[in-house]
């Protein structure tokens, strides 16, 4: 190791390197050159490849806009058909309130006879009474 003045920078470049490093700049650059020219290549091929991803995505999307939208008209169809069910059972049960069941109008018919017949039993007996 040299030992320099105290007010000198030690120079960049040792004097005994300097032939060796001029010989290797055109080498380095060209193995620069050759690792960015395969960089390049890699580059290239890769573009091509990203655009058909993105041509993927963009299908998928659609896709997906298409099946939410239809997830969302099959959701109102559901709401609606339940809305009318609903509104189709209620109609149903105050129309069978309004109206009488088969047994509701046999029990009627029976207490009318009942009811003729305590009539009839009643004039009979003070006709003859």
């Amino acid at each position: 190791m040299q030992h320099y003045a105290h007010n000198r920078a030690p120079p960049l470049i040792d004097d005994d390197l300097t032939p060796r490093a001029a010989e290797s700049i055109p080498v380095v650059l060209a193995r620069m050159e050759g690792k960015l020219d395969r960089v390049n290549d890699k580059v290239d091929n890769i573009v091509p490849r990203v655009g058909k991803l993105e041509d993927r995505v963009d299908a998928l999307e659609n896709d997906t806009l298409v099946l939410t939208k239809n997830a969302e008209a099959e959701e109102a169809k559901k709401i609606a058909l339940a809305l009318a069910l609903k509104e189709a059972d209620e109609t149903r049960r105050n129309q069978s309130e309004q109206s009488w069941t088969p047994i509701q109008r046999f029990m009627a018919i029976l207490g009318g006879i009942g009811v003729a017949s305590a009539l009839v039993i009643q004039f009979y007996s003070m006709a003859r009474g």
